[in-house]
């Protein structure tokens, strides 16, 4: 009997979780309480390039990069850099390239594993000749970055899988194998620093076992080491916005940072859950749910601080604003148009996002829906200091999905700005943003005292002045008994 219980009850809770997952498939947000709750997307599939469309072969595409509105992308199965125009057509496919000073002087790719590019130079991590390229845009090698002049890569190979580059010509490179941080290296190549080092976090459990273990036991135990980065792109304004795995106990909430210049985590977590992907998922794997947190492996940050995570397990975009708010949802894993199998790389290109889906050979172009291009745009102008029209695309958002709580948070920040702190507070009310409401509450007070300081003064002066009576009056009859 107990056995029959125990299957009625596996059953039924793994045909809730397939529900979730249907509905999930057809648009959802995270609620203020963590709850999957029905939401319009803000990102569809509008069409794709595989390897026939554009005339190229490609076997294991592995990163992309957009500059300037060209696409770039590297294959470590091909070993070769693809360029496409504005209109995704091929400019350049190329597994070679000579040395700006001598054409004698050749260099070939081997298993390539990311590429980045500025306005005067393209950037290729050849991962398995231990190096990266610096290339001109007419693809000629000005420089060779060889492994960093550090003990570390005396013990490890030096593998570079990732990397970006700030205005000043800092790389910074995500390597295989290596826990220190995120790899800086100055704008010769040179190595300067490690910067942004993950925490460990250590199970109480364990550390409690550790006291009854001998040396010969714990030294066979599973080392403690910072979770590896496995992405990361500079922004405008030289912050690096990076993607790392969860830790062995599931730990997901720092897997997202925003990296200072100093290598702090300067991250917005305003929303209501830190960003990290999906907040509900099951723990163990059955046939139709995947289990275990969302496996970040790429993100793309626009002009106006809004920000992009690829979740490789579930093949789904999380977008966020530069608060840490959960905008929408977008994508999703299949075989079926539009979905994705095996995801690798994301990057906007204007209000586009791009993804690489390795397993697929296919580049998909994702273009705002009317719900996205609306949020989009209220984040847009509240960014650029625009209220009052932030508040009025917020107005639009609400009439398109009247439950989405953060067009609510979004009208009371401009109401904020405009100082009409009654309405802001009631609009964060219903956006369930406590610290918010607490300033708007800040100023609606001031203003209150403000606006009926003259009754106030009034009032007090009358209060002194009875006050002032009843004590002359007191004195005069305690003299006149006297």
């Amino acid at each position: 009997m107990r056995k029959l219980i125990y299957l009625i009850t596996i059953t039924v809770l793994l045909f809730i979780n397939v529900l979730e997952v249907n509905a999930k498939d057809a648009g959802y947000n995270y609620s203020y309480w963590g709850d999957a709750i029905p939401s319009a997307t803000g990102l569809s599939p509008a069409y794709s390039f595989n390897q026939f469309d554009l005339g190229i072969e490609l076997t294991s595409p592995e990163d992309l990069f957009v500059n300037n509105n060209l696409v770039y992308m590297i294959d470590s199965g091909t070993n070769k850099l693809t360029i496409l125009d504005d209109d995704y057509q091929v400019l350049h496919h190329v597994g070679s390239f000579n040395h700006i000073d001598d054409d004698n002087d050749v260099y070939t790719l081997s298993q390539p594993k990311g590429v980045t590019a500025t306005e005067d130079a393209v950037y290729i991590a050849d991962t398995q000749n231990s190096r990266i390229l610096k290339l001109n845009h007419n693809l000629k090698v000005v420089d060779v970055y060889d492994a960093p002049d550090d003990r570390t890569f005396e013990e490890i190979d030096y593998r570079p899988l990732k990397l970006s580059v700030d205005r000043a010509g800092r790389t910074y490179v995500i390597a295989q194998g290596v826990y220190e941080g995120i790899i800086e290296l100055n704008n010769d190549g040179t190595f300067n620093r490690y910067t942004g080092v993950n925490e460990i976090t250590v199970n109480p459990l364990d550390i409690f076992w550790r006291q009854f273990l001998t040396e010969e036991q714990i030294s066979k135990m599973q080392l403690y080491l910072p979770t590896e980065f496995t992405n990361l792109q500079i922004n405008e304004m030289g912050f690096i916005y990076s993607t790392a795995k969860a830790d062995k106990n599931g730990e997901s909430e720092s897997m997202i940072k925003a990296l200072n210049p100093k290598g702090l985590d300067v991250l917005k977590r305003n929303g209501y859950s830190s960003p990290q992907g999906d907040l509900e998922y099951v723990l163990l794997d059955s046939s139709e749910v995947v289990a275990g947190p969302s496996n970040l492996v790429g993100i793309t940050v626009n002009d106006y601080g809004v920000y992009t995570v690829l979740d490789q397990k579930r093949g789904r975009l999380f977008t966020y604003d530069n608060e840490g708010y959960l905008l929408y949802i977008s994508g999703g894993k299949g075989t079926q148009v539009g979905k994705l199998q095996l995801p690798v790389a994301v990057q906007y290109k204007e209000e586009d996002l791009l993804v690489l889906d390795q397993s697929s050979k296919t580049l998909v172009v994702y273009k705002p829906t009317q719900f996205g291009e609306l949020v989009n745009e209220a984040i847009n102008h509240h960014y650029y200091g625009r209220f009052e029209e932030s508040a009025d695309v917020w107005q639009d958002v609400v009439k398109l999905n009247s439950n989405y709580e953060i067009a609510y948070i979004g009208i009371g920040k401009s109401l904020l700005r405009q100082e009409q702190y009654e309405k802001a507070m009631n609009n964060f009310e219903l956006g369930k943003d406590k610290d918010y409401y607490s300033k708007a509450f800040v100023g609606y007070r001031e203003e209150l005292l403000e606006r009926n300081f003259g009754y106030i003064a009034s009032a007090v002066t009358v209060l002194i002045i009875v006050v002032f009576a009843r004590g002359i009056s007191k004195g005069y009859k305690d003299a006149k008994e006297e």
